[in-house]
């Protein structure tokens, strides 16, 4: 004895399965651009972040470089 599960082929309830289909369809639609808006909001941060770390990365050798040059200015010279 096989069980077989009927099909209800009730026109409304069709009519209403594809209008929810259509509205899910739409909602992660929306939703994946409002997640693709945002990723590319991170990226655009992040490499704002790194182009100041970089420049202050860059100015701080810069210093660095100016300290080590004051200091051999001024270390006694030897005889």
């Amino acid at each position: 004895m096989v069980n077989r599960v009927k099909t209800v082929t009730n026109p409304k309830w069709k009519e209403e399965e594809e209008a929810l289909r259509k509205r899910f369809t739409e909602q992660v639609r929306l939703e994946e651009n409002r997640f693709r808006s945002w990723e590319q909001q991170l990226i655009a941060e992040r490499d704002r972040l790194n182009k100041d770390l970089e420049a202050e990365h860059s100015h701080i050798k810069a210093l660095e470089a100016e300290l080590e040059s004051m200091q051999v200015g001024q270390s006694p010279k030897r005889k």
